[in-house]
């Protein structure tokens, strides 16, 4: 809708786009919701996700006197089942890390990271070098990032806000691990004639910049490695979030 109004103006929403929103119901709504559901194979999250923008969309439309109501709000959404996060086994853990670790790539900087911390993808991937302090041994988690279509990569908070920063030591293996792999980027930028992006991401997609990788590229990359390791349980970034939680209650 801001869009909308921002090229065309509000008179030019208010004659095209209006009358039509102003006549949607939701019945109507609840009836798309079920075609998306039957006709195009929408999964009951994706749906609700189509439900939410509808009616930010209808809010913001009514927050500013050019609907009368928001439909949304009366519209039915199917539930989301909420499943038991699956648990992988310590051992399967334990072999898909000591292959990770032999590649020595970005993917098994963002694992070790993973397994250590119990970060999201966002968070490992929005994580620059200037959040570490590597003569204290610590690190701080302040933003995420994520992909716009169309935009492309932005710099978010944490999913959680501020509720989600958080200070962390680094042990002397990861802290080993992060200046080895910090070394190879430098080594990277000398090779290319470029000054090292002291303010660049952590894990990059881009030596000459420091640009940063996409969530969705670390979510790629993992699934290429479990299709190279048929023998082993495939492993999502998901559950190595749960392992780290669930190790944690067994340790109190």
């Amino acid at each position: 809708a801001e869009d909308g109004i921002r090229d065309i103006g509000v008179t030019g929403v208010q004659t095209c786009a209006l009358p039509i929103l102003r006549d949607i119901t939701s019945a109507e709504l609840t009836l798309l919701y079920d075609r998306l559901r039957v006709t195009a194979g929408l999964s009951p999250t994706s749906i609700r996700h189509v439900h939410a923008m509808l009616r930010r969309m209808f809010n913001w439309g009514l927050n500013r006197g050019l609907v009368r109501d928001n439909p949304a709000n009366g519209a039915e959404a199917p539930s989301v089942v909420q499943h038991a996060p699956q648990v992988p086994e310590t051992e399967t853990i334990r072999k898909h890390l000591e292959i990770l670790e032999q590649s020595g790539d970005v993917l098994s900087v963002a694992v070790m990271l993973d397994l250590t911390y119990g970060l999201r993808r966002s968070e490992i991937a929005g994580l620059r070098w200037c959040h570490l302090d590597m003569e204290r041994g610590r690190m701080s988690i302040r933003e995420g990032v994520t992909r716009v279509p169309g935009v492309g990569l932005r710099v978010t908070q944490t999913k959680t806000g501020h509720q989600g920063f958080a200070d962390f030591v680094l042990p002397d293996e990861v802290l080993g691990r992060l200046r080895s792999h910090r070394e190879h980027q430098e080594k990277l930028c000398a090779d290319a004639g470029v000054d090292f992006p002291t303010n660049g991401y952590v894990l990059w997609s881009d030596p000459l910049t420091g640009a940063g990788l996409r969530p969705d590229s670390l979510t790629q990359a993992l699934r290429r490695h479990c299709d190279n390791h048929p023998e082993l349980p495939r492993v999502p970034f998901k559950q190595f979030r749960a392992f780290v939680y669930s190790s944690l209650r067994e340790l109190g």
